[in-house]
């Protein structure tokens, strides 16, 4: 932003906004800057916990295709040995 402010300055009526909106952020409760990275932790750790359960759930059947044919054709041979 460096480049686009630089040939044009701010004005008093910009600066005033911007240092209300600053105190403003500051003075609500901030953030424990170590609770936020737990939350991200837990968040994150809950979503990937939840999407194995999904695809646990989507690809249940998948072997049983794949797997039946071969242990029944196993069976086979080993009754007609």
């Amino acid at each position: 932003m460096q480049s686009v402010f630089k040939k044009q300055a701010l004005e008093a009526e910009e600066v005033l906004a911007l240092t209300a909106y600053f105190q403003h952020t500051l003075q609500r409760a901030p953030e424990d800057p170590s609770t936020a990275r737990l939350n991200f932790v837990l968040f994150g750790l809950g979503g990937a916990l939840i999407m194995l359960a999904v695809f646990d759930v989507v690809w249940s059947k998948r072997f049983r295709a794949v797997r039946r044919p071969l242990v029944e054709k196993r069976k086979s041979e080993i009754i007609h040995e």
